[in-house]
């Protein structure tokens, strides 16, 4: 392996020559700083210099595998005193003023965030998903509670992702045989004891130490399915590694794919997931354009220091804003850096806006016979469309509320196929992921004809706020509130269900409009 030196790295620090430092790794980042979403001038600001305090702060460490391979120029050397120690004052011309501050920024933070775990609710008095998300805001940083917590411009598809199920009522049956219940399903020919998925989400090492491995444990633990996220800050290989040195004899693996401008290196990912064990293949394709995520935006705007106004009027604003001919590029971000997309865009960088059904072919071959699920669909036309494109399965999806406001609500899009394309739902695996908080918004969808229903946010914040056990918490609520509704709706099984047992009512349509309006304005959403 290469040794760079202190000195070596300090001679690429200019827009034409940038390297820099992350985690004991040198990178050669000049070819990427038009592409990255943050602004070049945000990465020449560490030209030169150890990025890694700025860097973990905003990525987790997949986002390097988007770099050329050329572009590792080998391991920092840092040269030893006549002990033998590390010579730190070697070490510290390469860090900036800026990440000392970060330094001692993130070190009052985790004090308030230990503090802040002392307090948390005993996990058993835990009773549903708003309590678990709950605990878990009180001690996530606030630039991860934006991130998880966050959706789209207004955010009035992520609140009416949750408010569609209330208007879904049921047709309950009495006098059946409910004594034994049975939630299984099965799913790509694999049986699992509930319909849950818990589904891909990026940025994971926002959430805390070995996040992804925590789902993972958790969930298999439960005996369910666990989607990977391309964004992961850990790989499948490492989780199902990890997972037989602790003899978990359960542990099923999705890949979640963000498809690169660079088919090769996504096609390469797809097969080493499922050489590795991924069971199936789900294709995020609801990302041609990062959403507008103002609450990730804000946090990140208020992270930045602080302007001595008194001593200098023009650092009001940004060298970038006061010119007439501020460029912008194609992700919406001005070039310097000034203003950011924030975390998703960040991991993001590099995605194929030009995806299309053509793409699927490649993709397909890639998945080398498992099954390929599209996630992200939002209209009755792309579903059909699926059929034609010979997928497996189809995740009705609008990303939680984070991409495109205003689009439909999942559950709304569920139950028009259902009255109106309901050849659908034999030709395909139909999921459906977005707002679902409770056992009986399953059930709902499961009546509707869903295959299976994916949970991102929940196991998250289950995650930040007690590891795997608030995983496993939060799968035993769930899957109490479904017994105890197919009992009183009249179902013995997850076939039981059926489309005669729930029915759409809209008088309560005005009712939420005004509710949510008064929150909104009143700042409480």
């Amino acid at each position: 392996m290469a040794q760079v030196t202190v000195n070596e790295v300090q001679r690429h620090a200019s827009a034409a020559d940038a390297w820099l430092v992350i985690e004991g790794g040198v990178y050669d980042v000049t070819s990427y700083l038009d592409s990255h979403p943050g602004g070049k001038t945000l990465l020449l600001n560490y030209a030169g210099k150890d990025a890694t305090q700025a860097f973990k702060a905003a990525h987790s460490t997949s986002v390097l595998s988007q770099l050329p391979q050329s572009s590792y120029k080998g391991a920092l050397t840092l040269p030893t005193n006549s002990d033998g120690t590390i010579d730190e004052k070697e070490r510290e011309r390469l860090v900036s003023h800026s990440d000392a501050k970060l330094l001692e920024s993130q070190q009052q933070q985790s004090e308030q965030i230990t503090l802040a775990r002392r307090r948390l609710p005993r996990l058993k008095d835990i009773v549903n998903i708003q309590d678990m998300e709950q605990a878990a805001l009180t001690v996530l940083p606030p630039l991860a509670a934006a991130f998880y917590a966050g959706g789209s411009d207004t955010e009035a598809t992520m609140h009416a992702n949750q408010l569609a199920f209330s208007r879904y009522y049921f047709n309950p049956r009495v006098l059946r045989r409910v004594d034994k219940v049975d939630t299984s399903v099965t799913l790509f020919g694999k049986a699992y004891p509930l319909p849950i998925i818990g589904s891909a989400v990026g940025n994971t090492h926002m959430a805390g130490p070995d996040c992804d491995w925590h789902l993972t444990k958790g969930l298999a633990q439960c005996r369910l399915p666990h989607m990977v996220s391309t964004f992961a800050a850990t790989s499948i290989h490492d989780l199902q590694k990890r997972a037989k040195e602790e003899n978990l004899a359960f542990c099923v693996h999705f890949i979640q794919l963000y498809v690169q401008r660079d088919h090769a290196t996504s096609a390469q990912l797809v097969k080493q997931a499922v050489e590795q064990g991924a069971h199936a293949v789900f294709v995020t394709v609801d990302v041609a354009q990062i959403g507008n995520r103002e609450k990730d935006r804000k946090i990140r705007a208020d992270a930045q220091s602080i302007p001595n106004w008194a001593e200098d009027e023009a650092r009001w604003i940004d060298e970038a804003d006061a010119s007439a001919s501020v460029v912008v590029d194609q992700d919406g971000l001005q070039e310097t850096g000034a203003s950011s997309r924030g975390s998703a865009a960040t991991s993001t960088a590099g995605m194929d806006r030009d995806l299309n059904w053509d793409d699927l072919k490649w993709i397909k071959e890639a998945a080398q016979g498992k099954p390929v699920v599209l996630k992200g669909i939002q209209s009755v036309r792309d579903a059909l469309l699926a059929i034609d494109a010979g997928v497996q399965g189809i995740v009705l999806s609008n990303h939680g509320g984070r991409q495109l406001d205003f689009a439909r609500p999942p559950m709304d899009l569920l139950y028009e196929l259902r009255q109106h394309h309901s050849h659908v739902f034999g030709k395909l695996d139909v999921f459906i992921d977005g707002g679902i908080r409770r056992g009986t918004d399953i059930l709902k969808a499961m009546c509707l004809g869903a295959k299976a229903v994916a949970l991102g946010r929940p196991f998250v914040f289950a995650e930040a706020a007690y590891r795997h056990l608030g995983v496993v918490k939060t799968v035993r609520i769930l899957e109490e509130e479904m017994l105890t509704g197919m009992r009183l709706l009249g179902a013995a099984s997850i076939a039981d269900l059926t489309p005669d047992m729930v029915e759409r009512v809209d008088f309560y349509g005005p009712a939420i409009a005004s509710y949510l309006a008064s929150k909104h304005l009143s700042g409480r959403l």
